[in-house]
């Protein structure tokens, strides 16, 4: 019981906890959406001076000031977030190692936040009118924990925690499946910053003085080397690492003078040893857990071979004429030739530099035609693929889908209208197992809302439709393999179930037997 613990180990506690919360809300932008970013301690420090700000200033109690307080931190995330959809990995990690040297720089330099001084006088909170101590404010502490582990778990179900690990992965095919990675990246920023925004409130209280040192550049990267030593993209490791690079520092304190370098050592070997983190996907230990957990959910392949019966509720798979939506209907059959067009293209051209990859291309084809492209290698096949697919943006000519241009339009939006593709080089979630690739593309039409994002993903009925899809390409046995351990005929047939997963109009097969 924390009310057992001494005044000391109650405030280390404190001090992990925070950390702890703070990992959390970094593990769901790097972790989970995959933006890197390297200026969290920034968010943190504006929770913190906005509720001291709140409170000393306004006069509003704890309870009133921190949800204002997480609110404006989560708006400046959005801005930052916005800038993410431009910017991608280095640049966008330079960008917000910039953001936090400027979030610091304002608090000392603008008198209002205090400047050099910072802000002192944020009291303890109080509960039913008495100041809670410190035994209470850990167990306030580990009830934020537990409600961000529960809002942790529930957003890994739901269709916008599918796409964001599909993001992380590969942008473009995220994009291809129809997951809107714009909106899922400000999503992620959004989040992750209220919650570091949040972790500010809980601090400003515990130390009581509010002041610029405690949220520069070196604060942004313990945050991240905390999230990076327990595994990023877990629940587990964000809390193991804030744990344990809180708790050794203190360890360590009896041979002080070696402390920093005992604990380089740590972090080196770690990084030497197991690059995804104590307890990340790819360590020993984490892979142990991931196998017991996938043991005690094993996902059995429907039988659906010639003379067998299928089981009690299961759906045979539509034929190729009628393939099944997200929503589970079914589409009249299709002209297999001839018929109005559905696909035009009219003097489209492409260059890159001074290389002009696509010169005046124009073609139709037809409702239930199979059109095929022929070329040498460089001829500009994949890159027609892009412009058709909202990729690239052709530089001159039109794209006419069903009569509508579609040329301009985001990739994700022309998934959602009924296109779909593979990729010359197969692009798989590689560690997403063959069901939840195909389950990424099932939820196209969830993307497009936030109440459909925010919708459960895994339901029996959404795995039986998965499966029924891989079962048509022969892939119903590896469905709980992870995809990137697929040879790469496997990963070809997988592509093809992820692209039927839209429920296409039109099926853009981008070197399939290559």
């Amino acid at each position: 019981m924390p009310f057992a613990l001494g005044l000391y180990h109650v405030t280390v506690a404190i001090t992990a906890g925070i950390f702890v919360i703070l990992t959390v809300g970094l593990n769901i932008i790097t972790g989970y959406a995959g933006q890197p970013t390297l200026g969290h301690a920034a968010f943190w420090g504006i929770g913190a001076y906005a509720q001291a700000l709140l409170v000393t200033r306004a006069g509003l109690s704890f309870w009133s000031a921190w949800p204002l307080a997480v609110l404006v931190t989560a708006a400046i995330g959005a801005l930052i977030g916005s800038v993410s959809i431009r910017l991608r990995e280095d640049f966008l990690a330079i960008t917000t190692i910039g953001v936090n040297f400027v979030v610091v720089a304002v608090f000392l330099y603008t008198p209002y936040f205090g400047g050099s001084l910072g802000i002192s006088g944020v009291l303890p909170p109080r509960l039913l009118g008495v100041p809670m101590g410190k035994p209470a404010y850990l167990v306030l502490v580990l009830a934020v924990i537990a409600a961000l582990a529960l809002l942790d778990r529930w957003l890994r179900r739901t269709w916008l925690g599918l796409g964001w690990q599909a993001l992380r992965q590969d942008e473009t095919a995220a994009e291809a499946c129809g997951v809107d990675t714009r909106r899922f990246k400000v999503a992620a920023f959004v989040l992750g910053t209220a919650i570091a925004g949040l972790a500010g409130t809980l601090y400003a209280h515990f130390i009581q003085f509010v002041e610029y040192r405690d949220f520069g550049f070196p604060a942004s990267v313990a945050i991240l080397s905390m999230a990076a030593l327990g595994g990023l993209g877990t629940l587990r490791g964000a809390v193991a690492g804030a744990v344990l690079l809180t708790v050794l520092p203190e360890v360590f304190r009896v041979v002080s003078n070696y402390r920093m370098f005992l604990y380089g050592v740590l972090l080196l070997l770690v990084m030497r040893y197991q690059p995804s983190g104590l307890l990340g996907a790819g360590s020993w230990l984490g892979g142990w857990l991931d196998a017991r957990g996938r043991r005690r959910h094993a996902v059995a392949a429907p039988d659906v071979s010639a003379g067998s019966a299928p089981p009690a509720g299961h759906r045979a798979p539509a034929a190729p004429d009628q393939p099944e939506s997200a929503a589970g209907s079914t589409r009249p059959p299709r002209p297999r030739s001839g018929g109005t067009p559905i696909l035009e293209v009219r003097h489209l051209s492409r260059r890159f530099a001074g290389v002009q990859a696509l010169r005046d291309v124009s073609f139709t084809v037809a409702e239930g035609e199979i059109f095929g492209l022929i070329g040498p290698n460089g001829a500009g096949k994949t890159t027609l693929f892009h412009v058709v697919t909202g990729v690239l943006a052709p530089h001159g000519g039109a794209v006419r889908f069903r009569g509508r241009p579609i040329h301009g339009r985001r990739p994700s939006q022309i998934a959602r209208m009924g296109i779909g593709r593979t990729f010359q080089l197969t692009r798989p979630f590689a560690d997403l197992s063959a069901l939840d690739n195909v389950r990424v593309a099932l939820g196209h039409r969830a993307y497009a809302t936030w109440r459909g994002a925010l919708a459960r993903a895994d339901t029996e009925a959404l795995t039986r439709q998965a499966l029924d899809l891989l079962a048509r390409v022969g892939l119903g046995a590896v469905a709980g393999t992870p995809a990137g351990a697929l040879p790469l005929g496997l990963q070809r047939r997988l592509e093809v179930a992820r692209a039927l997963a839209l429920d296409p109009q039109l099926l853009l097969l981008d070197e399939p037997l290559g």
